[in-house]
């Protein structure tokens, strides 16, 4: 499966989310369950074709296992166990990087000497149909 990362907006939900597939091969059913992550906050919704199934309790997750190819691969397989085919992973950070020679600009995976900022994640399950999986999927409008 390819990475990809895109910024779609859902006007009706007012949801921005990071699609993010991660590379790591699990279960068949588990590689069709696209992750998408998005900041906690008001406005975090999904579209009316998504019917949540179940969620996670409250992680702490660094932003390098955030970042990992296989971060949510046992998330991945319980959902696609339980006939999900999206996840998303709401997060909230509670400690900011601490290492200076690491710039909040820079991507984790060029500070392997560090684990980056930290974060409260709750992972969300849902059951969506194709018109609210191609709305996931696409770009917002430049």
């Amino acid at each position: 499966m390819t990475s990809r990362f895109l910024l779609p907006a859902i006007a009706a939900s007012s949801l921005a989310l990071l699609s993010c597939a991660p590379a790591t091969r699990g279960t068949d059913a588990s590689a069709r369950v696209v992750v998408y992550r998005a900041p906690a906050g008001p406005g975090v919704g999904m579209p009316s074709g998504c019917r949540l199934l179940g969620e996670t309790s409250p992680l702490t997750m660094s932003e390098a296992d955030l970042g990992a190819s296989g971060a949510f691969s046992r998330e991945r397989a319980s959902a696609a166990a339980a006939g999900a085919n999206v996840l998303l992973s709401v997060e909230q950070m509670v400690s900011p990087r601490s290492d200076f020679d690491c710039a909040a600009a820079q991507p984790i995976s060029d500070c392997p000497q560090t684990l980056g900022a930290w974060y409260r994640v709750v992972v969300r399950s849902y059951a969506c149909d194709e018109i609210a999986q191609r709305t996931l999927a696409t770009p917002p409008a430049p």
